[in-house]
């Protein structure tokens, strides 16, 4: 899958899955790597609670960005996405 070409700090972002386990999300990120989704992983505080989230960022265009993850969910199996800016 190609990803992202634009700057990251003002693209769009496509977030496949938030777990709570970073052993989990280094698991995923591995086994999304290896299908060729250039996932990357981000920390975040949820309710007080640190979630790992896998996602890919850096598309010029919100419509670029669900593009990528339609074919990403298909690749992966997976049952939804959200984009984020």
């Amino acid at each position: 899958m190609q990803g992202p070409t634009a700057d990251r700090k003002r693209a769009w972002s496509v977030q496949l899955i938030s777990v709570r386990r970073k052993g989990l999300s280094d698991r995923l990120q591995a086994e999304f790597q290896s299908k060729g989704v250039p996932v990357e992983q981000q920390v975040v505080t949820v309710g007080g609670r640190s979630m790992y989230r896998l996602g890919v960022s850096g598309f010029l265009s919100k419509n670029k960005a669900t593009e990528f993850g339609v074919e990403a969910i298909k690749t992966l199996g997976l049952d939804s996405y959200w984009v984020t800016r």
